[in-house]
């Protein structure tokens, strides 16, 4: 299951750096598909030269190493190749996100979260569920903090809004990915022991 963890975290981060990118896009730009490739690529190949590394640490054969990370590195660059077609041929550029930026943010916080989730789970394998999910949060909470407060000095310097209306975006913009990266290991601990007491009980159950 480790490799289709980390591509599904290499689709979700491609997608977020996406919609990042036509969020952060100046109003006349006509190359957000461009600079998500520009900015995914080389991030998706330390990635993925990391988790090769790891695993060849790890006593597996060079020729395996070699083999997931073609594959964990070509398919997550093909989709954000695709994006950068689709971009061209649909909007031109685009699309430069300048209304309704609120709800395009917080889905990419989401995912972005998301995605550091998978890859903390899969490059840490030996570390506790506890600790992995702790790892996980420190990683995004400064991430996304820098990602808000960068989209807010926009607010204010492009495009005009005071720092009071982008404060109040600011926490709009963190509130929910910053719950969901806090409460979601919480939900996770209080399901396993959920599952650990419902087959405790199952098993003390006299047989029939």
């Amino acid at each position: 299951m480790r490799l289709p963890r980390l591509l599904l975290a290499g689709m979700l981060l491609s997608i977020a750096v996406f919609l990042l990118s036509a969020l952060f896009a100046p109003p006349a730009s006509r190359s957000v598909g461009a600079a998500s490739v520009a900015v995914f690529v080389p991030l998706w190949y330390c990635l993925s030269a990391l988790n090769a590394g790891l695993g060849m640490a790890s006593g597996i054969r060079v020729a395996d190493r070699i083999v997931d990370f073609g594959v964990m590195f070509s398919l997550p660059v093909l989709a954000s190749l695709v994006m950068w077609w689709v971009s061209e041929s649909e909007w031109e550029g685009g699309p430069v996100l300048t209304t309704g930026r609120t709800p395009v943010m917080l889905t990419a916080g989401i995912l972005l979260w998301a995605a550091v989730t998978l890859l903390v789970a899969v490059l840490a394998p030996g570390v506790a569920d506890r600790a992995r999910s702790r790892g996980a949060t420190a990683a995004f909470l400064p991430l996304w903090s820098l990602v808000c407060g960068a989209n807010a000095l926009l607010g204010v310097f492009a495009a005009g809004y005071t720092w009071r209306e982008e404060l109040l975006i600011m926490v709009a913009n963190l509130s929910l990915p910053t719950a969901v990266a806090l409460l979601a290991p919480w939900a996770l601990k209080h399901r396993r022991n959920g599952d650990v007491a419902e087959y405790g009980a199952e098993s003390r159950e006299p047989a029939a």
